[in-house]
């Protein structure tokens, strides 16, 4: 899956994914963003400490993750998607979210298809 060259990587291939999958969580905009907030040493040693990987001084530069990304067949990304969500139900992580105890909820998040820090006019939402 991982289509870079093997002897110029430095960063492991669940570093720079998962960097992307928080990023979006954190509901982080931009890049740039993402390389000042996560690169704080504490932010480092968490995020390696949650993969179980040796820590390194630095997160990867978003340039890095961005060529990373490029090289990477998309049938991949979603079979690892897929993978997350089967193992997340396989542990039944959400058996106690069940509504009245039997009923799965479906959450349909669409908010972030336009995204103001102000209201942008009378008639969006904040």
């Amino acid at each position: 899956m991982d289509g870079r060259n093997q002897n110029y990587i430095t960063y492991e291939i669940e570093v720079i994914l998962n960097m992307m999958l928080l990023k979006n969580v954190c509901s982080i905009a931009s890049m740039q963003e993402m390389n000042d907030t996560f690169n704080e040493d504490e932010c480092v040693k968490n995020i390696y400490k949650i993969l179980g990987l040796k820590e390194k001084e630095y997160l990867p530069h978003y340039v890095t993750i961005n060529e990373c990304l490029s090289k990477l067949d998309t049938g991949a990304l979603e079979k690892i998607r897929k993978d997350m969500v089967c193992s997340l139900i396989r542990k039944k992580s959400f058996d106690d979210a069940k509504f009245l105890g039997k009923y799965w909820l479906v959450i349909v998040d669409a908010t972030q298809l336009f995204c103001f820090k102000e209201r942008h006019c009378e008639h969006c939402l904040t």
